[in-house]
Order: structure tokens, then sequence, then C-alpha cells
């Protein structure tokens, strides 16, 4: 018997898509995770991407959130340990990213706000058996001297069911074992988060949209990981004959498949979502859905939304 996927907050779409919506719930989850008020959020956008020229990478970030006091925050839901090395790094490019975004050239140092980056993980990241990661910069001779570059990455794990007694509040373990599809105590904050997710789950047309998003991404990836053995081959085999040795040959060909079946599904995954993205506000062009619903699922700008729509009526032509 056929049971249709059921959606849930750890799904990058649907996590995205409840936060981007509710900015309460928004402002609500990051207070619990950091325990500090916020006054109010004044933008919280869904997979935003940020692409400052052809040259440099693409930025997305799942949940990008800036409160009144100019404060900014990263919302990244991880489900994969795939790229779980690169995590720190990507906190480092994301953080930066969003520096180049907020401030213009000029901007005094002193007038710099804080950029807070989570992780969301579904695993422990650095299998260390924390629940909680907190990261700042400090001095390597002595730890105790903190650089107050005002730069924080928190790295949560929800891998396995967290007790109230695990160094972190009732109400934050509660969040973290719904996210990770533990049994959890429901909060009012968990119950909101799960009626927005009931609401999208029965929503058709989101359900549709999200399912063909991940089937295009599935496709990507799929070519990704080819192109990765292909390439991690062609490596392996070149270093292995330079070095004319069997170990030679069977670490350069390990090392070249390792290198190239990463190194492909980055590729792969960040193209086909591009690819992705686009195939669905196509389809979503061609059955006269309105600018605003179209935003909902594919996270553009207006204007960017504008320069694809011209491009398929160009197509179409």
């Amino acid at each position: 018997m056929h049971t249709e996927k059921y959606f849930t907050l750890s799904n990058d779409m649907m996590f995205s898509t409840v936060l981007a919506a509710n900015p309460e719930l928004a402002k609500k989850m990051i207070e619990l995770i950091l325990d500090i008020p916020i006054d109010h959020v004044v933008c919280v956008n869904a997979q935003q991407i940020m692409n400052y020229s052809i040259d440099t990478k693409n930025v997305r970030f799942d949940v990008f959130v800036k409160d009144a006091a100019g404060i900014v925050y990263d919302v990244e839901m991880q489900a994969s340990r795939t790229r779980e090395k690169f995590l720190p790094l990507r906190a480092r490019y994301y953080a930066s990213a969003a520096d180049t975004e907020i401030y213009k050239p000029g901007t005094k140092y002193k007038d710099m706000k804080e950029v807070v980056i989570i992780f969301l993980c579904l695993f422990d990241p650095f299998d260390s058996g924390l629940i909680r990661y907190t990261a700042k910069t400090c001095c390597a001779e002595n730890p105790n001297v903190m650089l107050d570059d005002r730069r924080k990455v928190v790295y949560l794990d929800a891998k396995s069911l967290i007790h109230s007694n695990a160094g972190i509040s009732s109400q934050l373990a509660s969040l973290l074992n719904y996210i990770g599809g533990k049994d959890y105590e429901p909060t009012p904050l968990t119950s909101a988060l799960q009626s927005e997710v009931e609401k999208y789950n029965k929503d058709k047309t989101w359900r549709q949209n999200a399912m063909r998003l991940e089937s295009y991404l599935e496709d990507f990836r799929e070519e990704g990981r080819e192109e990765g053995r292909e390439q991690g081959l062609k490596e392996g085999r070149e270093e292995g004959r330079e070095q004319g040795l069997k170990e030679g040959r069977e670490e350069g060909r390990e090392q070249g498949l390792k290198e190239g079946r990463e190194e492909g599904r980055e590729e792969g995954r960040e193209e086909g979502r591009d690819k992705a993205l686009e195939e669905v506000a196509f389809r979503m062009f061609e059955n006269g859905r309105e600018e605003e619903e179209i935003l909902r699922f594919v996270p553009w700008t207006k204007e960017k939304l504008a320069e694809k729509r011209s491009e398929w009526e160009r197509s179409r032509s």
C-alpha cells in the first residue's frame, strides 16, 4: 500500500518554509537555543541566496534572521553527515557573507554587530558526546583570552533522546527531541511548529513542489556522484602509475575516489538545487501562479524572479 511521504521539520524545505512564514516562531527558537531575549525580528528570509559576482561562490542561508539591534542569525538544518567535516568552514564562509551583505564600504568596526551561525544537526558534529558546542575565537596560547570579533557558532546535536538533566533547559531538550524525531514533551513552541508542519503537509501545492524539488535534487546528486567516481578513478590511476608501486596505486585510487566523490557531491548538490528551483519556478509560471506564491517555494528576490520569468517567456517564443 502506497503511503505518502510525510515532511517533518528536519526536512530542509519544510524548515525554511515554516520559519520564514512565522517570524515569531523563528524568534522563539533562536531565543531558546541561545538563552537570550530578542526584542523583535525585522526580517526572516528562507533559503536566501547571496551571489555578489559571477566569480564568487553562492551562499545559501536556510533561515536568515536579523533583529532590531542589527544582530544577524543564520539557522541551518543539517540532516546529513555528508559535509560534516566542512561545517566549521561553512560557518566561516557564512559569517563573512553575512557581513558583506549587511555592511557597506566604510562601515566603522565599532558599528559591526554580532553574527551568530546555528547548525541544528541530526548527528554529533564532533563525536565528543556534547549536545551543544559553542565556538568563539580565543587565543591559542591562553584560551581565557577571548577575541571579541562578534562572531559565534553554535552546533546542536539532536541525534539521540535528550533528557532535561543533560545540561540544557527542558524546553530546549524537547525542541531537539522533536527535531530529531524522538519522543518529546510538548511545549508551546513544539506544538506551534508541529501545527505548521501539519498545515504544509496538507497543502497539496506545497507538497507537489516539495516532492518535485527533492526529485530534481536527487537526480543531480546522482549525476554528481557519477562524475565524482569517474574523476576519482582517473586521478587515482594517474597517481598510482606515477608512484609505480602497488601501495602507491591503492593509495592513489582510494584518495582520488574519496576526493572525487566529495567534490562531485558538493558541486552536484549546488548545481542540482539551483536547477531544481528554476524548474519549480518555470512550472509555476506555466500554471499561472502569482508572484507571492512562487516566492514561497523559490528563494529568490523579486528582481531575480522577474529575470527568470523573462527567460521563461523567451524560451516559449
